[in-house]
């Protein structure tokens, strides 16, 4: 469980990035397109955790300006339609494209965390509610379906 700390959370993001990483490690573009949760594949998978992770970088940009999060008129509320927006965009991607594109993703959110001061991060605190969401805690929730999918050799 990651602490609450602006450093425990970076670190929790990192190792968690790194076991989902690990869980797709070594397979081809085909495995990597098949469906294996509802009709996502790890393209899916990958696309969506993109779309989120794009997104709370952007608020902690703001954030670290003073402003609120989510920009006038956006509303984050609506997941399942973001999630449906962000497979959408990435239906004609390449998985392994995708996956390599994580990597800079993941160290941009990571930068746009650590320029907030100490004091934004604690139990309950938005950017903690932010970084569970689109980082660490979409790693440990889709990690272990991976895994799971290898395991009954559907990848």
């Amino acid at each position: 469980m990651a602490g609450t700390d602006k450093q425990s959370i970076v670190e929790e993001i990192r190792s968690t990035y790194a076991e989902f990483m690990d869980s797709v490690k070594g397979l081809d573009e085909a495995a990597l397109e098949k469906p294996i949760l509802g009709t996502w594949s790890v393209r899916e998978i990958a696309g969506h955790i993109i779309g989120w992770q794009e997104q709370m970088t952007s608020g902690f940009e703001r954030m670290a300006k003073g402003e609120r999060p989510t920009p006038e008129g956006v509303d984050w509320s609506d997941v399942q339609s973001w999630n449906d927006k962000f497979a959408e965009r990435v239906k004609d991607s390449k998985a392994a494209d995708l996956l390599k594109e994580l990597d800079g993703r993941v160290e941009h959110m990571i930068t746009a965390l650590s320029a907030l001061p100490d004091e934004r991060f604690g139990e309950g605190k938005t950017v903690n509610r932010m970084a569970e969401a689109a980082g660490y805690g979409h790693f440990r929730e889709h990690t272990p379906e991976i895994k799971e999918a290898r395991a009954a050799a559907r990848l």
